[in-house]
């Protein structure tokens, strides 16, 4: 059953989950509202990494119960909170528990994130499929929000450029969405684990990060995706990019890893490393993620890092 505070600290964690969920259902507060949002999985992920069974599960229901009850949005709410957070999370625990290879070994945290994305990826299937494979059905409303938002923060820009940029970023926002979740439940995974280490309550050792390797049937999805993206249109090139986009993220994770691992011992490497990884933001991020993904894609079949590993 587990330690009684293990259980106590289950039931915490599992109610912190839902209020953070519920902050985005908030009608005011704006962006402020929304952030705490992205840290949903992070009490849950670290009752799983630290707790045991017990706790892990008192955690779920917790969080899902207080999804439901709480926020008002009844058993509606509390299933998609279980399928946007608790499928993941749970994944990621019986990968943790019951997985041949241990988490320390160098490809258990790429091939943990490839299946990730591979969940993450059927979600976006459904989705699509539900709008027809029509993205604009979905990102209407948020044109309209993003157009606005654009204007005040961008009014010297003529209008014919704003609406031309919109445009081209709703095409790939279910993409983009999907992305953005799955880097949220990975900062949430390494949070979690740096907690329970920090504590000294990690029930798992911390994977290899230098180390991290996708698997080789990734790249073969990212490729088949990003050719039609790349040279077809209309809503085939827009479903496939965002299939490239989610595709591509673990394999940026791998290209960062392969920064990480090759400046090891060069002079000014902090420097480098907070250019890197500002690029990756702002102001020149498709250009960056362009270029990191494609490091991590050659790194795939050149083994760069092999001779730094050692």
């Amino acid at each position: 059953m587990g330690k009684p505070e293990h259980l106590a600290l289950g039931l915490a964690a599992g109610a912190l989950s839902a209020a953070l969920f519920a902050s985005a259902l908030a009608e005011s507060g704006g962006f402020a509202a929304v952030f705490p949002v992205h840290f949903t999985s992070l009490p849950i992920l670290f009752a799983s990494m630290s707790l045991g069974a017990a706790p892990f599960a008192v955690a779920c229901a917790t969080g899902a119960l207080g999804v439901a009850v709480g926020s008002g949005t009844g058993l509606h709410g509390g299933l998609i909170y279980t399928g946007i957070h608790l499928v993941p999370v749970g994944l990621i625990y019986l990968r943790l528990q019951f997985a041949r290879q241990t988490a320390d070994t160098p490809t258990f945290a790429g091939r943990l994130v490839s299946e990730l994305t591979a969940l993450a990826a059927l979600a976006l299937l459904i989705v699509l499929a539900g709008a027809g494979f029509d993205p604009s059905r979905l990102t209407e409303d948020v044109a309209a929000a993003f157009g606005q938002l654009l204007g005040a923060a961008a009014p010297d820009v003529p209008a014919d450029a704003r609406a031309a940029f919109i445009e081209e970023f709703v095409r790939y926002f279910p993409g983009f969405v999907t992305v953005w979740w799955l880097l949220s439940l990975v900062i949430c995974a390494v949070l979690a684990q740096t907690a329970a280490r920090r504590f000294r309550m990690a029930r798992f050792p911390t994977p290899p990060y230098r180390a991290f390797e996708v698997p080789v049937w990734l790249v073969g999805l990212f490729l088949m995706t990003l050719l039609p993206a790349a040279l077809l249109q209309g809503n085939v090139a827009s479903v496939a990019g965002s299939f490239a986009l989610l595709f591509g993220t673990p394999l940026l994770l791998q290209g960062l890893a392969v920064i990480h691992t090759v400046s090891r011992s060069w002079p000014g490497r902090r420097l480098l490393l907070f250019a890197c990884y500002g690029s990756l933001i702002w102001p020149f991020a498709p250009l960056a993620w362009a270029l990191v993904t494609a490091l991590g894609v050659i790194e795939q079949f050149g083994r760069f890092r092999r001779p730094h590993l050692v």
